[in-house]
Parts: C-alpha cells; sequence; structure tokens
C-alpha cells in the first residue's frame, strides 16, 4: 500500500516522517501488528511512531516516497546483470522498487533461441 508524504507526515509528524523515507523509502515495509522497541521501525522513528504506524496499518506492507529526484537508470542495469535483488538495488540506488521493476522491464529482451 502506497502511503503518501502528507498522510506520513499526520501519522509520524514532519521529522519522522522525513527520517523513515531517508531509510526505507521507495521499498516495502511490514508494518507488524505490535510494536516492538527491537523491530527495524523503532529503531528508524521511535517506539511512539512505531505504534502509530501499527495503529494506521498494522499487518500490511507500505511503500513511503524515498523523496529522491534523480533516478540512476546505468547503475540500475548494472547491478540487475549482476544478480542483486530489486530490494537491494532499491536501497542502494535511493530508488523505488518499482522504478527497479520499470528499468528491468525497459531493457531489451535476449532473442529466445529455439532448438530444432
Amino acid at each position: 500500500m502506497w502511503v503518501s508524504m502528507p498522510d506520513l507526515i499526520e501519522i509520524l509528524g514532519r521529522d519522522m516522517a522525513n527520517t523513515l523515507c531517508h531509510v526505507r523509502g521507495g521499498v516495502e515495509i511490514y508494518v507488524p501488528h505490535h510494536a516492538s522497541s527491537t523491530h527495524d521501525l523503532a529503531r528508524i522513528v521511535g517506539l511512539r511512531g512505531m505504534m502509530a504506524l501499527c495503529a494506521e496499518f498494522k499487518g500490511e506492507y507500505i511503500i513511503v516516497p524515498n523523496g529522491k529526484r534523480e533516478p540512476h537508470k546505468e547503475r540500475v542495469h548494472q547491478l540487475l546483470s549482476q544478480g542483486k535483488s530489486r530490494r537491494d538495488i532499491a536501497l542502494e540506488c535511493g530508488v523505488t522498487e518499482r522504478y527497479v521493476y520499470y528499468v528491468a522491464n525497459m531493457a531489451p529482451k535476449q532473442e529466445q533461441l529455439t532448438l530444432l
């Protein structure tokens, strides 16, 4: 589920929304049913922020904006050719998983050889 920046600011406040977008923007984030101080989300947005996310999105996967404006198409192609996961590529390049899928689908398809 896509969560817009205005919605995220309403739930977390501007500072924590910006932090979450900077650290995990563009990739799926699982929001558990219950907040825990040891969970990654709590380390990013604090326990109070995680509690707010759990109240709103418990048990769901969310995607928040990444705030980046310059996609890195060549780097994405390079990492795809190395076999890296789309999630890891998105995090490394600061783009969304959706963008990585887009770049992957735009790559020329190799012709499939047929055996006669």
